[in-house]
């Protein structure tokens, strides 16, 4: 929606409560208060008839019937004074019982509540964005610095308004459209300078800053950095501002000069949108859905995901061999032959592999792209696997603990001792990890690495990674999910899939901000501008 309309709605809505609390005629208010006020008897009415007798049920009926002839009366005297005598008369008539006025808010908001839960827990549930795994679709929070240029010589606020044609707020000229700019499009400007000389500190790493940063209470919408004892807010949640600002155990990695800007440009709020949890009581979990699913049981590195939900694309169902490669995901016949996803499966992944206007396709495991150059991705040891141990080859005694297994080595294998989970090592220093349960592990010894080759789970669930490509394979009930932003995505290459118990929803509508995106998830249709970078342009 473009700013000129949100404007008029604005305006409209603005309007109408600023004529409503101070405009309208004594008379139109008296009259609101009247038709409020046969509300009140009306409600009083169908909750007590059964126990009120029938000349106070009459009674009340009659001052119902009032309450309707005065919508045509337009004197003040008379509507003011039926208005104070009813009010007079009812109170004598109906019984007392202890705070009324609170029990019938307690009455309306337990129904209000109990309404909200049960649209929440059935039908629709708000869900907000926090990362850019699934953008350009869907965007977590984003920051556009206006200092540096980085992008064909724009910063990148300008690059965003100018190449990409995007509504990216300037700093406002006012108070209000600060206000309006944040309610319509989640941004905010900012512009903190430097009051003093030093370098920047990160008050959240630190120890003894347990309310540093926390900004709005539970939202941690706001950040503080410290500059030689000096504090400044920042609008940058907590989890964005290491990365922001290049944080080192609590160090920010450059200086604040005075006079110059600690942080100058846009913070962009995470799409709100509603989860259709509904869908999948009526039909099966399909390719392309952009799923929200529970990461209970679910381990990274031998580790619970941070977050209690993840949103993704389901690319894989179960009984699928994928493969990726050269930005693209294949499925893979039994005869291996491949076919490539395209729009014959989902009208999604036309534009995740169009490589235009910040779609780059699927990416392996630890590859990234820098400069519209497709880097790494050979092996991904560092971010898959995790666990130190002496040298592997050396030593035919326990060689490590993982996931509560003690393994041992017996000729090239080494079996847990549980005789359930077990690793193989070939000539090459590549390592099959065979195990029951979603574990993985990273064998790194004091002088060499090992590679791992495969993963293979008695649940049918197997990973291979080969020189050319990633393979998975799945089995049942398992469901392989991909950020549309992969080379910022962790997803199921690094984790394996999801269970179809987690599986709770699909995105249905973004409903703020009233972005290019806001309507029917997944209807954004990408610019016609090559991709160049990760996840953006």
């Amino acid at each position: 929606m473009n700013q000129q309309k949100l404007d008029v709605i604005f305006g409209i809505i603005a309007a109408y409560y600023i004529w409503k609390w101070f405009l309208r005629s004594p008379a139109m208010t008296l009259k609101t208060k009247i038709k409020e006020y046969r509300k009140h008897l009306n409600h009083i009415y169908n909750l007590n008839r059964d126990i009120y007798t029938d000349k106070l049920n009459e009674t009340l009926l009659a001052e119902i019937a009032t309450c309707d002839s005065m919508k045509t009366e337009k004197d003040k005297t008379v509507l003011k004074e039926f208005y104070t005598k009813s009010q007079e008369k009812m109170k004598d008539l109906i019984p007392k019982h202890k705070f009324p006025t609170m029990a019938e808010y307690l009455d309306i908001l337990l129904i209000a509540f109990s309404l909200a839960f049960a649209v929440r827990a059935i039908f629709l549930q708000p869900f907000k964005i926090p990362t850019g795994s699934m953008q350009p679709t869907l965007h977590g929070v984003n920051l556009y610095d206006d200092t540096r240029a980085t992008i064909e010589g724009k910063t990148a606020v300008k690059y965003q308004q100018e190449v990409l044609k995007r509504k990216i707020i300037e700093k406002p000229e006012s108070k209000l459209r600060k206000f309006t700019g944040s309610l319509y499009y989640g941004q905010q400007y900012s512009d903190v300078i430097a009051k003093n000389t030093g370098l920047i500190k990160n008050p959240n790493s630190l120890p003894m800053a347990k309310h540093a940063g926390v900004g709005v209470p539970l939202l941690e919408s706001y950040s503080t950095v410290e500059v030689e004892r000096r504090q400044y807010t920042l609008p940058i949640p907590k989890h964005k501002l290491d990365r922001e600002l290049g944080s080192n155990d609590g160090q920010i990695s450059r200086m604040a000069i005075e006079g110059q800007p600690i942080f100058k440009g846009v913070v962009e709020e995470g799409d709100h949108l509603f989860v259709n949890r509904m869908v999948y009581n009526f039909r099966q979990p399909q390719r392309g859905d952009i799923s929200v699913f529970m990461t209970n049981g679910i381990l990274s590195d031998g580790r619970p995901l941070s977050g209690l939900f993840y949103i993704k694309r389901l690319v894989g169902i179960p009984g699928d061999r994928l493969r990726i490669k050269n930005y693209q995901t294949y499925l893979v016949d039994e005869n291996g032959k491949e076919t490539p996803l395209g729009k014959e499966h989902h009208s999604a992944f036309e534009k995740i592999y169009s490589r235009q206007g910040g779609y780059h396709g699927h990416l392996r495991a630890g590859e990234s792209i820098v400069n519209g150059k497709l880097v790494g991705g050979k092996r991904v040891t560092d971010r898959i696997f995790m666990i130190n141990t002496s040298d592997l080859q050396a030593r035919n005694s326990i060689v490590f603990n993982h996931g509560g297994l003690n393994y041992t080595k017996n000729g090239d294998k080494f079996t847990a001792e549980t005789g359930s989970n077990w690793i193989e090592v070939n000539s090459e220093k590549q390592i099959t990890l065979h195990e029951e349960k979603q574990k993985s592990v990273f064998i790194r010894t004091a002088n060499e690495n090992f590679d791992l080759q495969s993963i293979i789970r008695r649940d049918g669930y197997e990973a291979h990674f080969y020189d050319e490509y990633d393979e998975y394979k799945l089995g049942d009930g398992q469901y392989f999910m991909l950020g549309d932003n992969s080379a910022n995505s962790l997803d199921s290459r690094y984790w394996g899939p999801v269970p179809k118990l987690n599986i709770i929803g699909t995105a249905f509508s973004v409903f703020w901000p009233f972005s290019q995106r806001w309507g029917f998830a997944d209807s954004f249709q990408p610019e016609n501008k090559k991709t160049v970078r990760e996840g953006r342009f």
